[in-house]
């Protein structure tokens, strides 16, 4: 299946917070999943990301690693049930579907999301500051994903033009 050429990151995270409200348990769990979710989506007004991408990156960033503290354990977690819920597979094991899907696809639009997220958050409270850096470290996670075929520049950010986009 083909995806349509444009889809606004905004929409996605939009589309996907609602998804995160009726799915995830329990429900004050799914609420401030789809609260964060919804936060997110503000600051994206330029970034494109498809939901099929969207739901490879979240595979991406379910992945565990060695080195992983229990919240990033946990949010690894969450992220392999968003991954499932976009890539249409809700009642599968969240784990299995992020592991069928990590290697799969482009995910261009997803490091320049990721980044469109850390730079829209503000404040200097300990949560915009966590996100903050969730944002950034998922944003190397993925980037370090891309195949050596994509375009690079000096540094991760290096290649982003103005437009969000890589080139």
């Amino acid at each position: 299946m083909t995806e349509p050429a444009k889809y606004t990151a905004k929409a996605t995270f939009q589309a996907l917070a609602i998804l995160a409200a009726a799915n995830l348990l329990p429900q004050g769990r799914a609420d401030a999943v789809a609260k964060t979710l919804n936060e997110q989506a503000e600051g994206l007004d330029t970034q494109r990301c498809s939901p099929g991408e969207l739901g490879r990156a979240f595979a991406v960033l379910a992945q565990g690693r060695p080195d992983d503290t229990p919240p990033t354990t946990s949010r690894r977690a969450t992220c392999a049930e968003l991954a499932a819920l976009l890539l249409g597979k809700p009642h599968q094991n969240p784990a299995d579907v992020a592991k069928e899907h990590c290697a799969t696809g482009d995910l261009e639009d997803a490091v320049a999301t990721w980044w469109g997220i850390h730079d829209t958050l503000k404040g200097d409270d300990g949560r915009a500051s966590a996100m903050r850096a969730t944002a950034e470290r998922e944003a190397h996670e993925l980037r370090s994903r891309i195949s050596d075929t994509e375009p690079k520049g000096p540094g991760f950010r290096g290649a982003v033009n103005g437009s969000g986009r890589f080139g």
